[in-house]
């Protein structure tokens, strides 16, 4: 609606993205510790607003707004929380993470995974069924090898 003023759609655009990323914490196995530390990076995260929406979420602020459809992972993961104390949520730099090449630095390992045949994606982390190797290689640009099979 363009009734509604710009400042508010771009808050709530703000608060969707920490709200998503809070709820992404749901898919954390029940077998898998809730982490102790949660290291944020990119230039999103950059925002103080949208920082702030997320340590909020995190810790149970009850000014948050939770929609009903999602109260019972809200409280799923709270539960989790505190069963283990909420995280400590702050900058990746602050640990010495350098946050302009994070994503340059995780496709460069998955790469590296490849062209190892090391699995990028093991069980304790992902839940996944078995360690996959993951990407796509092309040796001259007409075929791709996905997977063991050759496509268009």
């Amino acid at each position: 609606d363009i009734s509604v003023p710009f400042e508010d759609r771009l808050r709530t655009a703000q608060y969707f993205a920490a709200y998503q990323t809070y709820l992404s914490l749901r898919f954390i196995p029940s077998h898998i510790s809730m982490p102790r530390s949660v290291l944020v990076f990119g230039g999103g995260w950059q925002n103080p607003v949208m920082f702030d929406a997320f340590r909020s979420l995190v810790f149970g602020d009850a000014n948050c707004v939770i929609l009903p459809e999602h109260q019972a992972y809200h409280d799923a993961i709270q539960g989790r929380l505190l069963d283990s104390s909420a995280p400590n949520v702050q900058y990746s730099h602050t640990c010495g993470v350098d946050d302009r090449m994070m994503e340059a630095r995780i496709f460069a390992d998955m790469a590296r995974c490849k062209v190892k045949g090391i699995p990028f994606t093991v069980p304790e982390i992902t839940g996944a069924k078995e360690p996959v190797v993951c990407g796509v290689s092309s040796s001259d640009g007409s075929r791709l090898k996905v997977w063991g099979r050759s496509s268009l």
